[in-house]
């Protein structure tokens, strides 16, 4: 225990002595994905018992409170870096040859376009936009991504669901155009967004869904799923586990946004504490997804809810 606590000490001095020397947001998010739990291994929790309804349970050992722990001292360090005048990203009127951007420049227009998009939503949290660039900013890169990108949004009682909705496509429709300037894609199509309405229509198969999401990701890498806790269906379920998956989904270049509303009780006792943010998205789903088996329901959850965010309300999106 005391050696881990001594590492971790270590661990955080040297980032702060990076931030001192200039140490870039990109690499202060791969480091915060690094140390954070799991890795797209997803938190472990203890499965709600019946009649649990929407409660939370508590972790089993206090090596989540630790690894939370590391992963709120990064983000504060990698916050104050965010906002410092020491660090600079490529503008997006750089973009005057796009045929010419590589992998590292693209990554550095996204990283500018989400400062601009930070401002005009400021009532959100400095940890949700550093929780999306480093989901996005990790399918950015030269070499095949070792697993696509899963981000859930909570969206609080007060807000609409839309309007994480729109967040999440004004963020797509950025990493849409910095994929086309990299990859030279002619007429890439736009975010796609669905929702239970379309995964829940029974005239629609489980494989018209797959190939849907197989089409498009093979030009567009921005997906958002709307209200995913009302798709009942197992199988319909499962495919939220194969695109998500960390070592055979069909696209590991992709962007998955998860919007899930939040039920009052849960949010009036737990908001404001960003380290039970993946716990909520757990027992949201948990619960919700009772058609599935709970080993093969865990092991989705894992994969969708890896990291997740609690969207703050007082902003407005169009």
């Amino acid at each position: 225990m005391k050696l881990r606590q001594r590492v971790r000490k270590i661990q955080y001095l040297l980032m702060c002595r990076r931030f001192r020397e200039g140490t870039t947001l990109m690499e202060l998010a791969r480091r915060l994905k690094e140390l954070a739990p799991g890795n797209n291994q997803g938190t472990q929790f203890s499965a709600p018992g019946n009649n649990q309804g929407t409660q939370l349970e508590a972790p089993k050992s206090s090596r989540l409170v630790q690894l939370c722990g590391v992963c709120v001292i990064l983000t504060v360090v990698a916050a104050v870096l965010f906002q410092s005048s020491d660090f600079r990203g490529i503008t997006s009127t750089s973009i005057s040859e796009p045929e010419q951007m590589n992998w590292k420049e693209a990554e550095a227009i996204f990283e500018d376009d989400l400062r601009k998009i930070m401002k005009s939503y400021s009532n959100q949290t400095m940890q949700t936009f550093i929780h999306i660039f480093s989901a996005i900013s990790s399918t950015l890169n030269e070499k095949t991504p070792r697993q696509p990108s899963p981000l859930v949004f909570l969206t609080p009682p007060t807000v609409d669901i839309e309007f994480g909705s729109c967040l999440a496509r004004n963020i797509g429709k950025k990493v849409n155009a910095v994929f086309r300037n990299v990859t030279h894609l002619v007429n890439p199509p736009d975010v796609l967004e669905l929702g239970p309405d379309y995964l829940n229509d029974e005239s629609i198969s489980v494989t018209d869904i797959h190939e849907k999401l197989k089409t498009y990701l093979e030009k567009g890498k921005f997906v958002i799923i709307n209200n995913p806790q009302e798709v009942t269906d197992k199988d319909r379920i499962m495919v939220f586990h194969a695109f998500c998956d960390n070592s055979a989904a069909p696209q590991k270049r992709a962007t998955f946004i998860f919007v899930i509303p939040v039920p009052e009780p849960i949010y009036n006792e737990y908001h404001g504490k960003p380290e039970n943010d993946i716990r909520i998205a757990d027992d949201i789903l948990y619960s919700s997804w009772s058609s599935v088996e709970p080993d093969k329901r865990r092991a989705t959850i894992t994969r969708v809810a890896a990291s997740a965010t609690m969207l703050n309300p007082g902003d407005s999106c169009n």
